[in-house]
């Protein structure tokens, strides 16, 4: 946790927040507003941090329409929750991600669609002719937390982190910009995965273990097989 909120990794993590830019979250409080606030702040943030009481606010829901028809939920982390999400991103993604599948390319540093093609194209040419399209439906609705937490916590022992980790994810999402203490507008899933800020989808993707001659890009996965005739 001292690494997380360190001053050099909170400058680090301040200057990728501010450079995505972003709407506010439920305290409508803007990118060009945080900055003079968390200048006063910000001795009690590192103190939340390092005592593991940060906790964060829900998030500020809003639906992107779907190309094929539907909406999808979305929600907006406040520009404070965006900030301690990178910060532990941060610090723990040098530490995971040499352990993942070399098949596996979502939400990873260096990694993108493309290679995950190249990769299927080299599947074909050793003989792997069957394509089976597996995507996980809702994936982000449906993650169950307990299991994503228990993952982490065979890589994590700080339990302060863990603490904050999960409040994160169980933050839930406010239907309006109203505060956080209107638990009317406040709605909670104790399975649901936000997708908008740096963390979730990142844990989310870790707890997924893929071999080869897999292939997964996120939730869509490619699983190749090689067809043998029956004697």
């Amino acid at each position: 946790m001292e690494d997380i909120a360190s001053s050099a990794n909170l400058d680090r993590a301040w200057k990728r927040v501010k450079a995505n830019k972003g709407s506010a979250g439920v305290d409508r409080q803007t990118i060009q507003a945080f900055l003079p606030w968390f200048a006063g702040n910000r001795d009690m943030v590192v103190t939340d941090l390092l005592t593991g009481r940060f906790r964060p606010s829900p998030v500020r829901g809003v639906q992107i329409p779907k190309p094929g028809g539907g909406v999808r939920q979305l929600g907006i982390p406040t520009v404070l929750d965006r900030l301690v999400q990178q910060a532990i991103l941060q610090v723990l993604e040098p530490l995971i991600d040499p352990t993942m599948s070399a098949s596996s390319f979502g939400f990873r540093p260096g990694k993108n669609a493309h290679q995950a093609i190249s990769q299927g194209q080299r599947h074909v040419v050793e003989g792997y002719g069957i394509v089976v399209d597996i995507d996980l439906e809702k994936f982000f609705d449906r993650g169950n937390h307990d299991i994503l937490m228990a993952r982490l916590a065979r890589r994590i022992g700080d339990k302060r982190l863990l603490r904050i980790i999960r409040r994160f994810l169980q933050a839930g999402i406010s239907s309006s910009r109203r505060p956080k203490w209107r638990a009317c507008t406040m709605r909670t899933n104790s399975q649901q995965l936000n997708e908008s800020g740096p963390l979730p989808p990142e844990t989310a993707i870790r707890s997924l273990t893929a071999s080869p001659p897999w292939t997964d890009y996120g939730r869509p996965m490619r699983a190749m097989a090689q067809w043998r005739e029956a004697p």
